[in-house]
């Protein structure tokens, strides 16, 4: 393909840490041309190389202010990002101390009352439990009767089946 192609050789004495470029021109299809040094010296070669070097600076370093910036940007958010979980560390934690103070105060109080009055609630509520569940049961089966009442025929099964439903003995 047509173009100019560079080359990067060892430093030269003269021009302090600026590299000697050696040029190679590609002509489509061809071989290719090298030049030799002393075509590099003419002043018109020079003056393209000046502007050469300039634009490999101005790139490095514009490539280096990007890098720079982006490094910034990643300290940003990982900064940004360990605030935030050190905040929501500090609300579980919170979360937990409240949790077991609350679990505290509840056994306290619920051992005060049982020493106050010699009465075990514990048992009072498990009672109310099973009165609640009776109620429920009694409910439901109530509620089941008035909705076979009331089904129309065509949507009532042909075969009835029974079930046999188990009864809690008090």
């Amino acid at each position: 393909m047509g173009g100019l192609g560079m080359m990067v050789s060892n430093f030269n004495q003269n021009q302090a840490y600026l590299p000697t470029l050696y040029m190679i021109v590609f002509i489509p299809n061809s071989h290719h041309i090298p030049l030799l040094p002393q075509e590099l010296s003419s002043p018109a070669m020079k003056d393209i190389l000046k502007q050469i070097r300039s634009l490999l600076l101005k790139a490095t370093v514009e490539y280096e202010t990007l890098v720079d910036q982006n490094n910034e940007n990643l300290s940003q958010e990982l900064y940004e990002s360990k605030q935030q979980n050190l905040l929501l560390a500090k609300e579980v934690e919170e979360e937990a101390q409240l949790k077991t103070i609350e679990e505290a105060v509840a056994g306290k109080l619920r051992k005060e009352y049982e020493r106050r009055d010699g009465y075990d609630y514990v048992q009072e509520l498990r009672e109310r439990n099973l009165e609640i569940q009776q109620l429920k049961r009694e409910l439901d089966n109530t509620l089941k009767g008035v909705d076979q009442r009331e089904a129309p025929r065509s949507l009532e099964p042909r075969t009835r089946h029974t079930s046999i439903q188990p009864c809690m003995m008090m």
